[in-house]
């Protein structure tokens, strides 16, 4: 974030971005202010801040209350373990860090045929696989739509085990709820909704969950699904009905 501020106002040699790094994963992977935020905080300091004891700097402190309150309108919280809904504390849980070019071009040429393929139909829309944008409008006979918080592309703007009962709305988000404003539960519903409605026939709803008994109960309790429509699956390849 702070060397995108430095790019886009032509900041040289005044700082090193580096000095940012540190930050990610909510400060040093522990969770706490997002390092976007962080980095973001310090690009309007390096922008607007003062270049002296003695210059005023309340007007630069409203914009940064500013920047959050937006912030926060957007993602519902600052904080990077809500964001992602990760314990970045923990080695499996932190994410990897982003490839080079050098490297994305590596792992590519060593990716088997098979998988360019696999990546030429879906981009040529002949994949038995599509995103939600992808499939707006269209309809299918049989449709099954795959839930995951894990790997969602979504971290902070949709959440299916909020939708589900699962995890509880944060602060922000539970404040914005009892104002009658949309949180992460609104939208994650939207999305449901897209995919779920493109099946003419047949759907089936896969969910990938910690507390599968929760969201089964959720499902039946709101008419959602029958419960013979349930089915619990666990890693070993067993299952039991509802």
């Amino acid at each position: 974030m702070l060397l995108a501020v430095c790019q886009e106002f032509g900041i040289e040699d005044k700082v090193d971005p580096a000095i940012a790094n540190l930050f990610a994963g909510g400060i040093g992977s522990t969770g706490s202010v997002c390092g976007a935020v962080a980095g973001a905080v310090m690009g309007i300091g390096l922008v607007k801040g003062r270049s002296g004891a003695w210059e005023d700097s309340m007007p630069n402190h409203a914009l940064v209350q500013e920047f959050r309150r937006r912030y926060e309108d957007e993602m519902e919280t600052i904080s990077c373990a809500e964001l992602t809904g990760l314990d970045l504390t923990t080695p499996e849980d932190t994410p990897p860090t982003e490839p080079t070019i050098t490297e994305a071009w590596t792992q590519a040429l060593d990716a088997p045929f098979s998988q360019v393929a696999r990546y030429l139909a879906y981009v040529e829309d002949r994949s038995p696989f599509g995103t939600h944008q992808g499939v707006k409008g269209l309809e299918f006979p049989r449709v099954m739509v795959i839930a995951d918080d894990v790997h969602t592309r979504f971290k902070g703007l949709a959440s299916y085990e909020t939708l589900f009962g699962v995890k509880p709305l944060g602060p922000t988000a539970q404040k914005k709820a009892d104002n009658g404003e949309e949180t992460t539960i609104e939208r994650t519903r939207r999305l449901l909704y897209v995919t779920c409605t493109r099946a003419e026939e047949s759907l089936a709803l896969v969910l990938y969950s910690e507390a599968p008994d929760t969201i089964r109960r959720f499902l039946i309790s709101n008419q959602w699904m029958a419960e013979d429509e349930v089915v619990i699956a666990a890693a070993d390849g067993t299952y039991q009905d509802a």
